[in-house]
């Protein structure tokens, strides 16, 4: 079965996933506690919507795998930091920004896990 291409879903998402991101960013620069967990979410959601839209191939592109555990990664280093020092005038905000960024990239991760082994399975194994 031929699927049509969604063209108003695609020039809407254009529009849309841009300003998902910088509600993101607003939430993690807003230095509210719990702003970096929300700006995380928030930031999956826009990846979570380009798959959708875009299919997977392209959502891989735009976030590869190694990327997203290097994001992971940075995120631990960034609370650590911010966690150590809380004297810094920017701890708070490194640590949400920290926070964020484990979010987003274990949300990815987890849609990695999910996403890229689809087309391994076979309709019989569902």
């Amino acid at each position: 079965m031929k699927h049509a291409d969604p063209v108003a879903l695609r020039s809407a998402s254009k529009m849309l996933i841009p300003v998902v991101a910088l509600l993101a960013v607003a939430a993690i620069a807003s230095n509210a506690p719990g702003g970096g967990l929300a700006g995380g979410a928030l930031l999956s959601l826009s990846l979570i919507l380009h798959m959708l839209i875009y299919g997977a191939e392209a959502a891989q592109r735009a976030a590869p795998a190694w990327l997203l555990r290097v994001c992971f990664v940075f995120g631990f280093i960034a609370c650590a930091i911010g966690a150590a020092s809380p004297d810094w005038r920017f701890a708070a905000l490194i640590t949400e920004v920290g926070v964020a960024l484990i979010c987003v990239s274990a949300i990815a991760l987890i849609l990695v896990a999910l996403v890229w082994r689809a087309p391994a399975l076979r309709d019989g194994e569902w």
